[in-house]
C-alpha cells in the first residue's frame, strides 16, 4: 500500500478497504440467524451517513470524510450495499447472465469504492468500463480458486449452465473426480478470466496517469500469476484451493516500483 499509492491517498484507500472488508464480513461470517439483521443494520446507518455526511460509528465517518476529500459519488457505495443484501440469498448462478449481474452488483461497485479514489470526483466512464473487465476476471479467478473451499462450504458459484455444456455435475466436483469434461469446464473458465484481463490492460495503462503504472501493473500481474497457477493446478482445483505465495507476489511489486519513478501524485487526464 504505502509503496504503491501516494501518501496522500493511503488513508482513504484504506479507509474504503476497511469499509468494503467490514461490508463483506457482515454478510459472510457470525452466527447465520443474525447475518441479515446485523447486515441491514450496518446498510442503514451507512445510507444515513451518506445522507447526512456525518456518522458516530468510528469506520463510517472516516469513509464519509475519503469520499469528501475525493469528491466521490455516492452511486458506488450504494449499489455494492444492495448488492451484499441481495447476496444474502445467495443460491449459485444458474446462468452466465446471472454471473455478470452479481458482478454488476457487488464485485465492481466493491472495486470501484477503492480504485475510484485514484480519480478526484470519480473515474471517467470509460475507465470504468475497463475496471469493469477488471472486476469480472478478478472474480471468475476468485471462484475458481476457492471453488474447493466453497464445496466444503455447500456452495458452487460457477455458473450451473457452463457445467451442463461440459456435462460436469455437482457431485463430480465435489468428489473431485478428474475428467476431460472438468478440465474442459476449468479451462473455459480460465480463457474468459484471460480475455477480461487482456481487455483491461491493452486499455488502463493508456487510459490512466502514469503516476497510477506501477499499481495497475501490480494489480494486473498478480492476476495473471494466479491464473496461471489455477490453469497448472487444472483438475484438482475441487480438492484445494489456490493462493497467491509469496515470491512471486513480491518479485512484482518490485519489478512495478523499478518501472516507474516515483512522483507527487497528480490528477492526470482522463477523457470525459
Amino acid at each position: 500500500m504505502r509503496l504503491l499509492f501516494p501518501p496522500e491517498l493511503q488513508p482513504h484507500v484504506l479507509t474504503a478497504c476497511a469499509f468494503v472488508g467490514h461490508t463483506d464480513d457482515l454478510c459472510d461470517n457470525g452466527p447465520v440467524h443474525g447475518r441479515a439483521d446485523a447486515l441491514y443494520q450496518w446498510a442503514d446507518q451507512t445510507r444515513d451517513a451518506l445522507e447526512t455526511g456525518r456518522s458516530r460509528q468510528p469506520l463510517l465517518a472516516a469513509y464519509i470524510c475519503t469520499l469528501q476529500a475525493r469528491q466521490m459519488p455516492h452511486t458506488w457505495t450504494h449499489t455494492f450495499l444492495q448488492g451484499i443484501v441481495h447476496d444474502l440469498s445467495f443460491h449459485g448462478f444458474p446462468t452466465e447472465t446471472d454471473y455478470q449481474a452479481y458482478v454488476d452488483r457487488i464485485t465492481w461497485p466493491a472495486l470501484m469504492t477503492t480504485v475510484g479514489l485514484l480519480h478526484p470526483g470519480g473515474p471517467a466512464e470509460e475507465t470504468s468500463a475497463y475496471w469493469r473487465r477488471f472486476a469480472d476476471a478478478c472474480q471468475r479467478l476468485d471462484f475458481l480458486a476457492d471453488l474447493a473451499e466453497d464445496l466444503r462450504a455447500g456452495k458452487l458459484c460457477l455458473p450451473q449452465e457452463d457445467l451442463d455444456r461440459h456435462d460436469v455435475t455437482r457431485a463430480d466436483l465435489e468428489l473431485g473426480r478428474d475428467s476431460p469434461q472438468l478440465r474442459a469446464l476449468i479451462a473455459h473458465t480460465c480463457t474468459r478470466a484471460r480475455a477480461s484481463l487482456t481487455d483491461a490492460s491493452t486499455v488502463l495503462f493508456r487510459i490512466s496517469s502514469p503516476i497510477h503504472h506501477p499499481l495497475l501493473h501490480t494489480l494486473l500481474e498478480l492476476q495473471r500469476h494466479r491464473l496461471d497457477a489455477i490453469e497448472r493446478r487444472g483438475s484438482s482445483l475441487p480438492r484445494r484451493p489456490v493462493g497467491y505465495g509469496v515470491l512471486r507476489p513480491a518479485r512484482t511489486l518490485l519489478h512495478a516500483l523499478t518501472r516507474q519513478p516515483r512522483i507527487g501524485c497528480g490528477p492526470g487526464k482522463e477523457p470525459r
